[in-house]
Order: structure tokens, then sequence, then C-alpha cells
């Protein structure tokens, strides 16, 4: 005689349960595209509102020629931490947000493209590191987040 009863069944036990693999599927592609996404806008966008003149001496390496940039940098700031709440938002459930993961979309394609036309088009006053860095990343990042809203089509219109 079992101390259970009838027709339950039994509890796995913790080991088995860490065993077993994650499920991974559309709806985790895009929740960890979400993270990854309000991760670097949010880190950028903090950076940009709380320091600008570190975050510009940084990129351009020098510290009063371009001093009249700070204000401009520090508004920029406001929406990229506004993309990465967005982002959080989705992240916490994607379910009928096609409409705001489209525009995550769009804003990680177009800082792509401007990153690009940044490098090959313009003459900007900023390391070259950062000249090459910033196309490349957000390239990655948006080519990402585009995959991911992709694949969790079916999610995002329910």
């Amino acid at each position: 005689m079992t101390d259970r009863p009838e027709g339950r069944e039994p509890r796995p036990e913790p080991h088995d349960a860490v065993a077993r693999p994650l499920p991974k599927g559309p709806d985790t592609t895009l929740r960890t595209a979400m993270f990854v996404y309000a991760a670097v806008n949010g880190v950028s966008g903090l950076l940009l509102l709380a320091f600008p003149r570190l975050v510009f001496d940084t990129i351009a390496g020098s510290a009063d020629l371009y001093a009249v940039a700070y204000d401009s940098m520090r508004l920029a700031g406001g929406p990229l931490v506004a993309l990465a709440v967005a982002a959080l938002v989705v992240m916490r459930d994607p379910t009928g947000r096609n409409t705001l993961v489209t525009v995550i979309v769009l804003e990680a394609v177009l800082v792509a493209v401007g990153g690009w036309w940044n490098l090959l088009a313009d003459d900007p006053p900023t390391n070259l590191w950062f000249e090459v860095a910033v196309p490349v990343a957000s390239t990655v990042l948006a080519g990402y987040v585009a995959w991911a809203r992709v694949a969790a089509r079916r999610i995002l219109r329910a």
C-alpha cells in the first residue's frame, strides 16, 4: 500500500526538475531579444542622461571642444530609456504587442543605418573604435530583434 492518494502522479524529485532542459521556442527567443535590447538601450540612455560629458569625452577624446553637444546628448538619453522600458513591457507579456515590437525593430534598424552612414559617408569627431563599434553592434542587435519578431509573430498577433 502506498501513502499517496489514488490517481495522483508522484511529485518529481528536485534533481529531475533541474535535469530537464528549459523549453525553447518563439516566446523565449522574443523575451531574450527584448532583454538584450532593454539592457543595451537602458544602459546607453542612462549614461547619456546622467553623464553626457563622460560619454562624449570617451567617444570623442576631447574635453571642451564640443561642450555644446552635451545637452543634445542628454536629450537623446530619454527616448533610449523609454524604449528600454517598452522592451521590458514586451518581455513581461508579449501577447498582442505586435505594434510595440515593430517600433522597437524600426528603431534598431534606423540606429544601424545611421551608424553605417556615419562610418562610411561622414567625418565625425569621434574615435575610430566608436565609429566601427556602433554600426556593427547596432546591426547585430537589429538583426536579432527582427529575427525574434518574425519567430514570435503568432504570439505577437494573439
